[in-house]
């Protein structure tokens, strides 16, 4: 790493040296921060559509990559002209002060329209120095832990605009400048084209293990002695969405195989260990390994009138967004769950609890559910599912291999998570030494 010939001391803990011909400065003393203010807010009445008003950009616009126009809102002409100061242009930086995304910033390098922004976010303009460069400045972990000393507020973390005029960040000279901020452009590229195309690796692992989890839990593949082949002997399975099965499977209602648990809500909440663990939709994230679902803390006393749920209970979403998530577990404990989640508890010694979550895993809950207003399920999707079942041998080794190859698959996707993690700390690393200068960029 090459590295310049003289340093001094910045002055800041937090930065070190500088190379000693740069300088330190304030924000205020390159930029103009402006943000929207007060009296010239706007309600939901001054929003229009697309082609009367200009964009009014939020930070759920503003990417690591750059602008997302994909999605916006329009605010009419009358109230973008009402604040010239904030009209958005090229080459302005834009930063969250508002919000759970606070110091968030981007630099708009195109813009399809006119554009302003809402009160979450500032706009640094007449720069004086290079933008983009101030850009990654700004992105750097010295301007990010003065973010975090002057952000306030619980509910709603802010920052005001006389805090951000007085982050402190290193200036080389303009020409300096411009060369770091090349360099940074072109490495940072290259690094996030290698993250892209790791997340898309990720995605090619998930579609391989919903293949292998699809082909054998429908009867595409059986179990040869061999190999895992194409059955030999076909029948119709009378399910429009799966069509022909092999001739040994049975088709049987869902009612037939569990009973459908509903949920209830708790006044309170205990911590004491011998009391009965109580599942909410949000601890579906938390799956132990594979459907396995191991209490996360969440306590209540038992109730006389509400005997808790048996281990074993098959627990999903029923209603709201998290049914297009496909979570679906099965409880280590005797447990409660919540109004947003379904229960169900296996009452055949035809199937194995975890080939029905893979079988309906397989299926998917968003096409079981209605979908004509919030997606929702119910008894009435549920009870009359038609279930293919293989014997339970079958089922037992289905479970085994499909178990064994998405280990394998989960192996390779950790593998690659780590090295998406490792190249997003290199990219930090990269950015905080090269305009700080302990990396002479050339």
């Amino acid at each position: 790493m090459k590295r310049y010939d003289a340093y001094k001391d910045s002055g800041i803990e937090w930065i070190g040296e500088i190379p000693e011909h740069w300088e330190m400065k304030r924000i205020r003393h390159v930029a103009n921060v402006f943000g929207r203010i007060g009296y010239r807010g706007y309600t939901v009445s001054d929003l229009v559509h697309d082609g009367n008003g200009a964009i009014t950009i939020s930070p759920s616009n503003m990417k690591d990559s750059g602008m997302d126009f994909s999605e916006c809102t329009y605010l009419s002409w009358e109230k973008y002209e009402e604040s010239p100061e904030i009209k958005i242009f090229e080459g302005d930086i834009l930063f969250v002060k508002t919000g759970s995304t606070y110091g968030k910033s981007v630099v708009v390098r195109q813009l399809p329209k006119e554009a302003t922004i809402n009160p979450q976010i500032v706009v640094l303009k007449d720069i004086n120095c290079n933008n983009i460069f101030l850009w990654y400045s700004i992105k750097s972990p010295f301007i990010q832990l003065q973010v975090e000393e002057t952000v306030v507020g619980g509910t709603i973390p802010t920052i005001s605009q006389s805090k951000i005029n007085n982050y402190t960040f290193p200036a080389p000279p303009p020409t300096e400048q411009t060369t770091i901020a090349h360099y940074l452009d072109h490495k940072t590229t290259e690094i996030d084209e290698l993250i892209a195309n790791k997340k898309r690796l990720l995605e090619l692992y998930e579609e391989e293990k919903t293949a292998i989890i699809n082909e054998l839990v429908t009867g595409k593949k059986v179990w040869n002695g061999h190999a895992w082949t194409e059955p030999a002997e076909v029948k119709d399975s009378g399910i429009e969405w799966l069509g022909k099965i092999p001739k040994h499977w049975e088709v049987i209602k869902g009612k037939y195989l569990y009973n459908i648990l509903s949920g209830f809500s708790p006044s309170t909440f205990e911590s004491d260990g011998q009391k009965i663990e109580y599942f909410k939709v949000d601890d579906l994230n938390y799956l132990n390994r594979g459907f396995l679902l191991k209490g996360l803390g969440n306590k209540v006393e038992e109730l006389e009138s509400y005997h808790p749920f048996p281990e074993g209970t098959i627990l999903f979403p029923k209603r709201g967004a998290a049914i297009n998530l496909n979570k679906i577990a099965i409880t280590e404990e005797s447990c409660y769950f919540d109004t947003n989640l379904m229960g169900l508890e296996i009452i055949s010694e035809k199937i194995e609890p975890v080939f029905l979550c893979f079988f309906i895993s397989s299926r998917g809950l968003i096409d079981i559910a209605d979908t004509s207003t919030i997606p929702q399920l119910n008894n009435k999707h549920i009870a009359p599912m038609e279930i293919v079942l293989p014997p339970i041998e079958e089922q037992q080794s289905i479970i085994l291999h499909i178990e064994t190859e998405c280990s394998l698959i989960d192996t390779q996707m950790e593998r690659t998570k780590k090295l998406i993690d490792l190249l997003k700390e290199y990219r930090e690393a990269l950015i905080s030494e090269a305009v700080t200068g302990k990396l002479k960029v050339i």
